[in-house]
């Protein structure tokens, strides 16, 4: 974790063990060799477009892009790259909107999307008789199309949302109006030093 953010410290050696397996075995990739060339996108537009452009117009030419790790940055990349025809990987990002293959047409991911995810959490409170939930997540571009589908998702089911509300920093007065509204099946998203914030207020 970087800044409360997670930081992706465990792709690196992972993807140096896979570049390592393909360019070892005999069948897969023949006369090639897979190298790869790293920067981190901090979870940030800034570093993620900064370290894309820095990639694309140096030397070696590159072929695919892994990552980003954090859904709103793998939609900013998917959105540049297409003019270079570069095929990118995402390990980790599972927005919802990023399943549009004619916006994304060169994104392939390997996490599912969270729209599963919500799928399960409808499942969840149809188990234990829940007929009423309070969504509350930080304003940021996944997780607002993310909560969006669960919305979507409780309605199909006879679920009701009694209220859905943002925060950027502080989740304080969300959770107050929440509490006003007698909330108190309450599904989060946020990244982890955000989340700390929600379950110590």
């Amino acid at each position: 974790m970087q800044d409360g953010l997670w930081d992706g410290s465990g792709i690196l050696p992972a993807s140096e063990m896979a570049i390592e397996d393909v360019n070892n075995h005999p069948d897969i990739l023949t006369n090639y060799e897979l190298r790869m060339v790293w920067n981190n996108s901090k979870c940030a537009h800034g570093p993620t477009i900064r370290s894309l452009f820095h990639q694309i117009y140096s030397e070696p030419t590159k072929l695919m892009i892994l990552g980003a790790g954090c859904s709103s940055q793998t939609s900013t990349i998917a959105e540049t790259v297409p003019p270079w025809n570069l095929v990118q990987v995402s390990h980790a990002s599972s927005a919802p909107g990023l399943d549009d293959r004619v916006k994304y047409p060169l994104l392939f991911k390997v996490h599912p999307s969270e729209k599963v995810t919500n799928v399960a959490r409808a499942a969840l409170m149809q188990k234990f008789g829940w007929k009423r939930a309070a969504l509350l997540y930080t304003d940021d571009g996944s997780f607002n199309a993310i909560m969006a589908d669960l919305q979507k998702v409780f309605e199909q089911n006879n679920i009701t949302v009694i209220v859905s509300d943002t925060f950027s920093d502080d989740p304080k007065h969300a959770l107050q109006n929440i509490k006003r509204k007698d909330g108190r099946i309450i599904i989060a998203a946020a990244f982890e030093d955000n989340a700390r914030k929600i379950l110590c207020e």
